[in-house]
């Protein structure tokens, strides 16, 4: 909520939605146009389509970016009656999830047909993602939000850019959210400085299968007192809190090492037998962290391997 944060000291011309979690989908008090604090009575995520559809119509005869950060599905559960009436059969939170899947279906398929009604589909480069798995049952991973395992940090990632990228396509290459920018920037004819120091690839020459091998050899997560570190199939992770801002057990926190193209729930830790693949990766990890600050905002501890501190309480409020 810092001022210094908020999206038009950040590179965007125009602003609405929220700056925090947990928003209500109706009449919530946390949403802004700009600075300015509004109300809306209508159901969240069609306020979002409808603000998204709206600023592409006011820019469709220039180059524009739209980043439509939705907050589905994502708690408060809340959903619509009408889109609560067409799953009869299921009941609970099963229901309601249904109802806001349908909603952010309706969403999308606005965006899209607004962008089809101008002309404008052949193009826009667009990107669908999300930020981290659910808080559970995301099998037949194991782990969900807050996780460094798959079920935290393997999300769909969509790419559509008709008349340059090649429909239907699945690709298996280790991607990350990283990608987009440098993506987007060569997709704008730009060209990436390498003073920049970005962490991501350029995935069109991938896209287009002009590239075969995986743009990233490694990837690394670091999450409060977690982290992890991927090469091909193997995933090395010292596994802390349990649960998203959760205090881990201290007597749990060690290696485990995973080979996902055998085991995806990651649930056979074959570290002992796999010392040389340990000591590689833990390699790599260790350099890549040295290169970061230490968490500012760690869920409940300082984030040192393997130890746990109190964070201070005016540490907490550092903006």
């Amino acid at each position: 909520m810092h001022d210094r944060f908020h999206p038009l000291n950040r590179g965007f011309d125009e602003f609405f939605g929220f700056m925090g979690s947990m928003v209500h989908f109706f009449r919530s008090k946390h949403l802004y146009r700009g600075r300015e604090n509004v109300r809306e009575d209508d159901y969240l995520t069609d306020v979002i389509a409808r603000e998204t559809n709206r600023f592409i119509e006011r820019q469709k005869d220039g180059p524009f970016f739209v980043y439509a950060a939705f907050n589905f599905i994502h708690s408060p559960l809340e959903a619509r009656d009408e889109d609560l009436a067409r799953f009869p059969d299921l009941t609970g939170k099963t229901r309601i999830k249904a109802a806001m899947t349908l909603a952010m279906d309706r969403a999308f398929g606005s965006i899209l047909e607004t962008l089809r009604k101008h002309g404008l589909e052949e193009k826009t480069l667009i990107f669908l993602t999300n930020d981290n798995g659910d808080y559970s049952g995301n099998g037949p991973f194991s782990g969900g939000k807050g996780s460094v395992r798959e079920g935290g940090v393997r999300v769909p990632f969509f790419v559509q850019w008709k008349g340059t990228l090649p429909p239907g396509r699945k690709w298996d290459g280790l991607v990350s959210t990283m990608d987009i920018l440098p993506t987007c920037v060569a997709a704008a004819g730009g060209r990436i400085d390498s003073a920049w120091k970005l962490d991501g690839v350029n995935l069109l020459p991938y896209l287009r299968g002009e590239a075969t091998a995986s743009p990233h050899d490694v990837l690394y997560w670091r999450m409060g007192d977690s982290r992890a570190v991927r090469r091909g199939p193997w995933k090395l992770t010292w596994e802390g809190a349990s649960g998203y801002g959760q205090r881990p057990d201290p007597s749990s926190l060690r290696w485990r090492l995973y080979n996902l193209d055998e085991d995806i729930a990651e649930q056979k830790d074959v570290s002992e037998g796999r010392a040389e693949t340990v000591a590689e990766l833990k390699t790599l990890y260790e350099k890549w962290n040295a290169e970061l600050i230490p968490p500012r905002w760690p869920f409940g501890g300082s984030g040192e391997m393997g130890q746990w501190d109190e964070v201070k309480a005016d540490e907490r409020k550092t903006p």
